[in-house]
């Protein structure tokens, strides 16, 4: 009896001296984990769960083989999913809805594939998924596809950087999707609910900021002329979340809290926009 319980506390100690030898090479593992480099707009560098995911073996074993190339670097964060993911080939989806109407058949073919790779696509609030254009094209090669593309609002906020294509044949085959794939964070959602800096005082940040910076590439009458000038509001997942981004002498980009001119990504002066 004794001797079984002496084996019995070796095997547990080797047990736990193994869980033990695992835990810290996992925490080690995880700690020499590199920080992404090199996000592109709209990501963020604090959402660094990185699981790559296998995609290509995902849709291949839904739906068979493809025909044309296709490519992946999307990586599942902890606010969801993150990259860029292309497919050219030939999608059959089941089930569809026809609503009818005009491209009818090309919008339920779009919406059943979203409904069933929710998921893979990180959608989990349907309201935030928006149609922005469906026109009729010459998609991937083909004639008379119907292209659609959605986008991805946070509160009333274009979310840069999320926007997922369609083009779809007449016959229903989805022939080219691609999904560009952006996590919105718990601080994004908070942000947009912000009170945030008008137009009008954007607009005069612009105009102080030229008045003392003139651009010298540009004609000597040239004058500033809100008339002329366009102006974006949208949302990032990186702080400060939302930004204003004007199009005059120079593109900024200005914090739409703060109203801070952005240096980093303000056009070079090398480079003006010439207004007319």
């Amino acid at each position: 009896m004794k001797k079984d319980l002496k084996a019995a506390r070796r095997m547990l100690g080797a047990g736990a001296a193994i869980c033990l030898t695992v835990f810290f090479c996992f925490s080690a593992a995880n700690a020499q984990s590199p920080a992404l480099k090199d996000w592109p707009p709209g990501a963020s560098k604090n959402m660094v769960d990185n699981r790559p995911m296998n995609v290509k073996e995902y849709l291949e074993g839904k739906y068979g083989k493809f025909d044309d190339d296709m490519s992946s670097d999307v990586i599942q964060t902890e606010y969801g999913p993150h990259g860029v993911l292309r497919v050219g080939g030939n999608i059959v989806m089941k089930n569809i809805i026809n609503k009818g109407g005009e491209h009818g058949l090309a919008r339920a073919v779009a919406e059943a594939f979203l409904t069933e790779e929710a998921e893979l696509l990180g959608i989990t609030d349907w309201s935030e998924i928006h149609e922005k254009s469906v026109k009729v094209g010459v998609g991937y090669g083909f004639n008379n596809t119907t292209d659609i593309e959605y986008q991805r609002y946070i509160g009333n906020l274009e979310l840069r950087g999320y926007h997922i294509n369609f083009s779809i044949v007449p016959d229903g085959r989805i022939v080219y999707m691609r999904a560009g794939l952006v996590p919105a964070s718990p601080e994004l959602y908070e942000a947009v609910k912000k009170k945030m800096l008008p137009k009008q005082r954007i607009e005069q940040l612009v105009k102080q900021d030229l008045k003392n910076d003139p651009p010298k590439e540009l004609r000597p009458d040239w004058k500033f002329d809100p008339s002329k000038v366009k102006f974006e509001k949208y949302a990032i997942a990186d702080p400060p979340y939302v930004i204003w981004k004007v199009y005059t002498a120079y593109i900024y980009h200005i914090d739409a809290f703060t109203g801070e001119i952005l240096a980093t990504p303000r056009l070079k002066k090398t480079r003006p926009i010439t207004i007319d």
